[in-house]
């Protein structure tokens, strides 16, 4: 409880894909997740830590459903796992940003997705769902999309990009993110 099992991380990892499966039920449990049993509360954190680096693409869909479990420290080692499978987990969560009807998966998809170094792909992707009128309607999830398409680069995705910005029915605080987005791309021209 009291210190970082680096030990016990690095076994779980030497057993490589044998441990995968108790790995992904720990990260899958409700109970691990819960503060008041001494140890469990970390488990997933280092569950997911180990699982990042085993890169057994099994634990891709699992690592994802486990986002969104009320902890913020929790979700950020889940993100560093999904972000070390590189390709493989990015075009996993692309779909998952894009799939309708929309839902938790998307942001959550998203949110993951801003733990990836600038991509053009990633951007694309934020960029035709931010274009749907439905998307509009979540401000949460268009934050994160507009965040994702600060790193359009084509002038004609930027373009695109800008006709959103001039959607009528935009509340003034997405408008203003997408201006300071606008702005920052007239700045590196």
């Amino acid at each position: 409880e009291e210190h970082h099992p680096e030990k016990e991380i690095q076994a779980l990892v030497d057993q490589g894909k044998d441990s995968v499966p108790a790995l992904i039920h720990l990260i899958s449990s409700r109970v691990f997740y819960d503060p008041l049993y001494p140890g469990y509360g970390r488990s997933p954190i280092f569950a997911a830590k180990c699982l990042g680096k085993i890169q057994d693409e099994r634990a891709i869909p699992p690592l994802f459903e486990a986002l969104g479990q009320e902890n913020f420290f929790t979700d950020e080692e889940i993100i560093l796992a999904l972000v070390s499978f590189g390709n493989r987990s990015k075009s996993f969560l692309i779909k998952r940003l894009k799939q309708e009807p929309l839902s938790k998966d998307n942001e959550y998809a998203a949110i993951a997705l801003s733990g990836f170094p600038e991509d053009d792909e990633i951007a694309t992707a934020a960029l035709e769902v931010l274009e749907k009128e439905t998307t509009l309607k979540r401000p949460l999830f268009a934050s994160y999309l507009i965040f994702a398409c600060s790193d359009l680069t084509k002038g004609s995705l930027q373009e695109r990009f800008i006709r959103v910005s001039k959607t009528k029915s935009l509340s003034k605080s997405i408008q203003d993110e997408m201006m300071v987005i606008i702005k920052n791309w007239k700045k590196t021209i």
